[in-house]
Order: structure tokens, then C-alpha cells, then sequence
């Protein structure tokens, strides 16, 4: 038997493995993949409340924990073997988890991470799998033509009103002697957003802008509202209606990708990306348009207003030969849980 340790209670009593939820629950897809693989091979999958609440004897299972719970210790002491350990968090966020990695992560047998994590825990790098974002196989179902794509409106983004800070003295102070800094975006990506919508029109979606947030610039708060348009429940069918999505990581990380891009791509709209330069290991240069490479959001602005039919040609050609590579199906969902379901049955 597997049994999955996750914190979130939307997930519990087995909730983690339902495809319903695989719309509104990034990342979801994922378990329900893995869930699939089990049933095939007549192995049972369940949660770890699920299991503490209908099991007297767990010694023997097999355990995935998705960073580290309540429940991890009560499960490995009834005598669940800890085999992977996962998180796609990075350290600005998931600070206390990283921070104890070498104490934690010495119990399992594999750590798949984001690959900054070895800076903090350099004794377990044989350990270490770099893990990121799986790609979903709806991208290659949106391509367009041309004379369809540019019918749609100009850009949009769809980002929650949060912003960083730290959780108190003791976080401040791990942040401080942290090996590898993951740096916020909040306040970059607002900023950008804000540029962008003076070279032309950017819709803002997403929830919490309803109220200013304690902490954040409380004038480019004001700023964003104006764009904004209301929430969204699936995203890909919000973008859809775009050109262009701005998709900006929450923090700058080695290795942290996150679905934002692949939000984009299956909408048929084309990212403006900043973040880890890892996703130059993921996707070809052409899908995307990366903020780095300019002198300034401005200068970003300037492109994509002058963005060609030739331009789009090329994005259209090469998502087409990326969906037909070996490159995009080693990074599916079905693939990544393969990996992970052939890793723990190791």
C-alpha cells in the first residue's frame, strides 16, 4: 500500500485522487495519473488521515510525503517506510521545511526538489531529483493559426493580491543566513504589469483585489485594481481570449517552475515569462518570451506590440514540433508519474 501525506484539507479522506478536481487544483492531474498506475497494478493508494483514521497496521507501506506534516513522524514510527519526499515550493515560502531538509530528508529514500534545495542540504545531493512543474498534454490541443490568434485581445494576467513578507524574527533571521536567496516577485511582476498596460491593453484577473493587502505598495495597488476584471475558476479558458499572458514566478529560484507557463501554452497564448532559467532545460526559446532578455519591461512592451505574423509563425511551428518530441513527453504528467510511481516501487 502507498499512503500520500499532504497538509491541505481540501485533499483529505482520499479527495487527492479525484479528477474532478483536476480543473480547479493545479497539480492535481498529477495524483489522479499516479492513482491510475496503482489501480492498474493493483496496488492501493490513499491518504495519510485516511489511513491513520482506518488502519491499526501501517508497517510496511510505503510513503510519499509532499513536504512534512503532522502526521509524517506518527506515520513512520507506526513503521511506513518514507520513500520520496516532494515539494515544488521554493525556500522565500517554504522556508522552515527547507531549513530542517537535513533532518528530514535523511530519512527518505529520494528527494525530488526543485534543484536550488542542495545548496541547503549539500550531504543529500545523491538523494536529490530535480522536480518541476509537469507539462500538461492540453497544450499541444490550442494551437492556432494567425489569422485567429490575432483576433484576440492584447494581454492578461491572472495572479492573486498577495504579498511576501516575512513570518516574524525567526523567519527574518533564516532568510538572512539562507545559502541561496529566492527572491520575491510580487513586487517586480506588479510593476511590470502596471508598464505594460501603459504600451497597450492588459486585463487583470484573479482573486483577493477586492481589499488592499497589509504590506503591499499601496499606489500600485490602486494601479492594478483598475485593470482588474474579477476571478477566474480554470484559467486556460480565461487566457484563452489573449494573445498574450504576463507569467511571472513568485520567486526567482534555480530549478522552481511552476504551472504558470503551461497555463499560458494551453490556452494558445504566449507567454511573457520571468523566472527560473531552468525552463530553458524544459522549452524550446521560441514558446516563450523571456523578460531577461530585455533592458526593460518597456522594451518588452515595444515587442509584443510589434509582434509579426512571421513572429508567430514561428511560435506556432515550433509548439507544433515540441508536442511531437521526446523532450515534451519525458515531462507529462503521465511521465512524471511514472517516475514517481517506478521510484517507489524501486
Amino acid at each position: 500500500m502507498i499512503i500520500v501525506d499532504i497538509q491541505d484539507e481540501i485533499f483529505q479522506n482520499n479527495n487527492l485522487f479525484n479528477k474532478l478536481l483536476w480543473d480547479r487544483y493545479i497539480g492535481t492531474e498529477l495524483w489522479g495519473r499516479i492513482y491510475d498506475l496503482c489501480e492498474i497494478n493493483n496496488i492501493e493508494i490513499i491518504t495519510a488521515d485516511y489511513a491513520l483514521n482506518n488502519y491499526h497496521d501501517l508497517s510496511g507501506c510505503s510513503l510519499i510525503s509532499i513536504e512534512i506534516t503532522c502526521r509524517t513522524e506518527i506515520l513512520i514510527k507506526k513503521g511506513v517506510k518514507p520513500k520520496i519526499l516532494i515539494s515544488g515550493e521554493s525556500p522565500i515560502f517554504a522556508w522552515e521545511f527547507f531549513v530542517n531538509l537535513n533532518k528530514h530528508g535523511a530519512l527518505f529514500e529520494s528527494l525530488m526538489l526543485p534543484k536550488g534545495v542542495v545548496n541547503f542540504a549539500p550531504k543529500l545531493a545523491s538523494k536529490i531529483q530535480q522536480t518541476s512543474f509537469p507539462i500538461p498534454k492540453k497544450i499541444c490541443s490550442k494551437i492556432q493559426n494567425y489569422d485567429e490568434w490575432k483576433t484576440r485581445a492584447r494581454a492578461c494576467v491572472i495572479i492573486s493580491n498577495r504579498v511576501w513578507r516575512p513570518r516574524g524574527f525567526k523567519h527574518l533571521q533564516q532568510i538572512l543566513k539562507t545559502p541561496v536567496i529566492a527572491k520575491s516577485l510580487y513586487e517586480k511582476r506588479n510593476k511590470a504589469i502596471i508598464t505594460l498596460s501603459k504600451t497597450g491593453l492588459v486585463e487583470l484577473y484573479g482573486r483577493g483585489w477586492g481589499n488592499y493587502v497589509l504590506g503591499g505598495n499601496v499606489i500600485n495597488y490602486y494601479k492594478l485594481k483598475r485593470l482588474w476584471k474579477g476571478e477566474l475558476d480554470i484559467k486556460d479558458s480565461g487566457m484563452g481570449g489573449y494573445k498574450f499572458a504576463i507569467c511571472y514566478e513568485n520567486t526567482d529560484f534555480p530549478g522552481y517552475v511552476t504551472e504558470k507557463i503551461f497555463d499560458s501554452l494551453a490556452a494558445g497564448t504566449i507567454p511573457i515569462y520571468y523566472g527560473s532559467d531552468y525552463i530553458k532545460e524544459i522549452l524550446p526559446r521560441e514558446l516563450y518570451i523571456d523578460v531577461k532578455e530585455f533592458n526593460s519591461i518597456h522594451d518588452v512592451g515595444e515587442y509584443i506590440n510589434t509582434f509579426s505574423a512571421d513572429n508567430y509563425r514561428v511560435f506556432h511551428d515550433t509548439l507544433i514540433h515540441f508536442c511531437k518530441s521526446k523532450e515534451f513527453n519525458q515531462n507529462t504528467y503521465e511521465a512524471r508519474a511514472e517516475k514517481i510511481f517506478n521510484t517507489i516501487n524501486a
